[in-house]
C-alpha cells in the first residue's frame, strides 16, 4: 500500500521540525561560546528537594558504586564519567546529578569531598562540550535544579578554585537553557526547563526584572501544559507528581526571599492536587498509564502533606 500524500507531508514536517530543533540547539551552544559569561560570586539560597533519599545509596556512591536506573556501576576508583556506562537511562540519571540528594543522608566531609570530585570531573570532561547525553535539554534542566538544591553539599568546605569553576559551569548551563528553551516542543522537558530557569533566577544574584521575566515565562508554560482539570497535557500521572516536586520548593523559595510569586504558580498547584489524588489507588500507589512509572511512596506522601 502506497503511503498517502498527507502522511508523507506529516512525516516531512516532523523531520523538518526535528532538524530545526537540532540546529537551534547547536547554534545556541556556538553563540554561548562566543559570548562573555558573567560569573556570580555566590548562591543566595539552596531550594529544598522533596524527593526521597536513601542512606544505602549514599554509602554505595561513597564506595564508588552507582545504583541508578535499575543498574549498578562499579567504578573501581575511577571517575564514573571515564568508564563505559551500562545503559542510556543510567547515563541520564548519572549526568543529571539527581543522585546528589542521597549524599545528604551522609553529609560527612568525606561524602562532600567525593561529590565535589565527581562534579569536578564532569565539568572537566563535559562542561564545555554541548553534546551527548549530558547536554540533552531535560538532563541539563534536572542538573541545574540538582546543583542548586544540593549546593550546600558541594560548596561546604570547598576550595576557592572549585567554587569558581562550579559557579561558572552553573551559570553557563543556565544561559544554555535560556537559549534553547524556544527550540523545545511544548512537553515535559520544556516545563522542566522553565521551572529550572525560574529557580535559578531566585537562587542566583540577578536583577528583579529578570526574576519577574522568568516567572512570567513559567506562568505561560503552566497555563499551557497544566489543563483545567489539573492534569498534565500528556495525561501521565507521574508528570503531575514531578511538577509538584519542583513547584512546591520553588513556591517556598519565592516566599522565603520575599519575591512576588508568578501569578499562575499557586492556582496551578491547587489544581494539580485534586487530579493527583484522583489518580491514586486505594493502596496509595499512583496509577500507571500513559508512560507513568512506579513512584516511591515517600515522594507521593511528602507532596500530599503540603496539601493538608
Amino acid at each position: 500500500m502506497t503511503m498517502r500524500l498527507a502522511d508523507r507531508r506529516r512525516i516531512l514536517a516532523f523531520g523538518m521540525r526535528e532538524i530545526w530543533r537540532r540546529m537551534c540547539r547547536r547554534s545556541a551552544g556556538m553563540r554561548l561560546a562566543l559570548t562573555p559569561l558573567p560569573v556570580p560570586d555566590r548562591l543566595i539560597v539552596a531550594p529544598t528537594d522533596l524527593r526521597s533519599i536513601d542512606p544505602f545509596i549514599a554509602e554505595e556512591i561513597l564506595e564508588g558504586r552507582y545504583p541508578l536506573a535499575g543498574r549498578v556501576l562499579e567504578t573501581f576508583g575511577h571517575s564514573p564519567f571515564q568508564v563505559e556506562l551500562p545503559s542510556k537511562a543510567f547515563a541520564e540519571r548519572l549526568h543529571s546529578f539527581a543522585w546528589l540528594r542521597h549524599v545528604r543522608a551522609n553529609k560527612t566531609e568525606e561524602a562532600c569531598d567525593h561529590a565535589r570530585d565527581v562534579v569536578a570531573d564532569w565539568i572537566t570532561l563535559h562542561g564545555r562540550r554541548q553534546r551527548g547525553i549530558g547536554w540533552e535539554p531535560s538532563v541539563v534542566a534536572e542538573r541545574v535544579v540538582a546543583w542548586l538544591s544540593h549546593s550546600t553539599v558541594l560548596l561546604q568546605g570547598a576550595e576557592a578554585g572549585f567554587y569558581r569553576r562550579f559557579m561558572k559551569s552553573l551559570a553557563f548551563q543556565v544561559r544554555y537553557l535560556r537559549k534553547i528553551a524556544g527550540c523545545i516542543p511544548a512537553d515535559e522537558t520544556r516545563l522542566r526547563i522553565r521551572i529550572a530557569l525560574a529557580m535559578a533566577s531566585v537562587s542566583m544574584p540577578t536583577r528583579a526584572a529578570f526574576i519577574r521575566r522568568e516567572g512570567a515565562r513559567l506562568d505561560r508554560e503552566l497555563e499551557f501544559q497544566i489543563l483545567a482539570d489539573g492534569g498534565h497535557l500528556s495525561r501521565n500521572p507521574r508528570s503531575m507528581l514531578d511538577a509538584l516536586l519542583d513547584l512546591l520548593p520553588l513556591r517556598q523559595t519565592y516566599i522565603n526571599l520575599g519575591h512576588d510569586l508568578p501569578q499562575k504558580l499557586i492556582p496551578t498547584i491547587d489544581r494539580i492536587y485534586p487530579a493527583l489524588r484522583f489518580f491514586r489507588h486505594q493502596d496509595g500507589d499512583l496509577a500507571l498509564f500513559n508512560g507513568a512509572t512506579a513512584t516511591p511512596a515517600s515522594e507521593l506522601m511528602s507532596v500530599l502533606r503540603y496539601d493538608e
